[in-house]
């Protein structure tokens, strides 16, 4: 089925080979249940879960541009925080506890470690975004942070399920799906198919790092999705892969451009530094991205910087035209309190 492509393997090939093995049914019994289950499929989407997607397949379902991925690595502008000395106490009591289990599970542990610190220096920083909140763990075991207010604000979830249906270049409709391991957002977990989440995280073990390349590209094409199919005046997303040691960060930005950072590995001199605060950078950007968490007070200047969020917000932060392809002739002049 031209469906297929979007796969790393044929599911009918899959389905075929199985029929092949199955010795308890006659040949015909064989070629009618193939029918059947290709007769089903026509009548409603394809599923294409996030862990059995390629690459090449979403960014053609998605038509995205990745032209520019290798060529322009995704970089920070500066590194405006310090790395806690607590987190650095507690990833260095981990790796000495823990040095011999490579597990996804151990080395999620770490990744809550960074995202905790991350997400605490974010609050810190923006204590206006998030009134009256008593921060909590990001981990899966974490409880709902508690708010006195009925204030919307963005916090970091774990184990999200996530899903769109897109429509591709055929006409076949297809379902794609994935449960991302964080989400950044100011949904609950209910409404992570209602484009309030901007972020999202995956985590693999050092066996199947570059696994996750695709996997997390999947991920951030369906916020995306959802973000343009529910009229978002912004739709970039940002995420990163990690197995707790190594990092890289991917982001597609408003009209399809996929970007990614280089490797980066938290033992190496100064890259601990960088990865800290291209996370945080990373929250803090998908914060000021909608109007309905953003720490800018309502006024001119949070208006602009929603209208023109990659001119003044993302450009700020990451870099400037050779990464985001900005049309100037769009975009208005801007007061001098911009610069």
């Amino acid at each position: 089925m031209e469906t297929d492509r979007y796969f790393k393997t044929s599911w009918v090939n899959q389905l075929l080979t199985n029929l092949q093995a199955d010795d308890t049914l006659e040949p015909h019994e064989k070629l009618q249940k193939l029918c059947d289950v290709l007769k089903d499929k026509a009548k409603k989407p394809a599923i294409l879960l996030a862990t059995d997607a390629s690459t090449d397949g979403i960014t053609r379902l998605f038509g995205l541009r990745t032209d520019k991925i290798d060529e322009n690595q995704w970089t920070l502008r500066e590194e405006r925080f310090d790395v806690p000395k607590r987190l650095e106490e507690n990833l260095a009591d981990f790796r000495r506890l823990r040095c011999r289990d490579t597990s996804e599970a151990t080395g999620r542990l770490a990744i809550d470690l960074m995202l905790l610190a991350c997400e605490s220096t974010l609050r810190d920083s923006y204590p206006e975004a998030f009134p009256s909140e008593h921060l909590s763990s990001t981990s899966a075991r974490a409880s709902t942070p508690n708010a006195s207010t009925s204030t919307i604000t963005a916090t970091i979830r774990p184990e999200l399920d996530i899903g769109i249906v897109v429509t591709d270049v055929n006409g076949t409709k297809v379902h794609v799906k994935g449960r991302v391991d964080w989400g950044y957002g100011y949904g609950d977990r209910h409404s992570a198919g209602m484009s309030t989440f901007l972020v999202a995280i995956e985590a693999k073990t050092r066996e199947q790092f570059f696994q996750a390349e695709p996997q997390l590209l999947a991920y951030l094409a369906i916020l995306r999705e959802q973000r343009r199919q529910a009229g978002k005046t912004n739709c970039t997303v940002q995420g990163f892969f990690t197995d707790g040691n190594i990092y890289r960060f991917m982001s597609i930005s408003n009209d399809g451009e996929v970007m990614a950072s280089d490797l980066y590995f938290i033992q190496r001199p100064g890259d601990m530094k960088t990865v800290f605060n291209f996370i945080v950078t990373v929250l803090e950007r998908a914060l000021k991205s909608t109007p309905t968490v953003t720490p800018t007070k309502p006024g001119l200047q949070r208006d602009n910087e929603i209208a023109h969020y990659e001119k003044i917000v993302w450009a700020d932060a990451y870099g400037g035209e050779q990464y985001i392809g900005v049309d100037k002739s769009k975009v208005v002049d801007m007061p001098d309190f911009f610069d």
